[in-house]
């Protein structure tokens, strides 16, 4: 399942279904769709962890993120814990400005360039 992260919150919680229990330092690789580039945060203790799931809450730390899909892969002194996808979105994510113009034969959609 994919996670939804607001850019804009101070806070971000991470949900985790683990199938073991993590041991020492909990780091979470973040790896863009889109242009490969790879970032690591360590997570500090969660603020849950039961048999059902561990949480963890952070300063948000995708602020400067661009908006759109990425890959992680948690990890723990042992190894992988758990992987998927994450999705990283602003407000104003998926609303463009463009105008329309139509033709004979053909309709035309312009964006405007000021805006990307």
């Amino acid at each position: 399942m994919t996670k939804l992260i607001n850019k804009d919150q101070l806070y971000v919680d991470l949900f985790f279904t683990l199938d073991r229990v993590a041991m020492g330092d909990v780091l979470l690789n973040v790896t863009s769709d889109y242009d490969k580039t790879e970032s690591i945060i360590t997570l500090s203790s969660p603020i849950t962890s039961n048999e059902r799931y561990t949480a963890y809450s952070l300063l948000n730390q995708f602020q400067d993120y661009a908006d759109g899909l990425y890959t992680y892969v948690l990890t723990d002194a042992f190894g992988i814990l758990e992987s998927g996808s994450i999705k990283i979105q602003s407000e104003d994510f998926g609303t463009p400005n463009y105008t329309s113009y139509q033709s004979e034969d053909d309709d035309y959609i312009v964006y405007d360039d000021d805006q990307y």
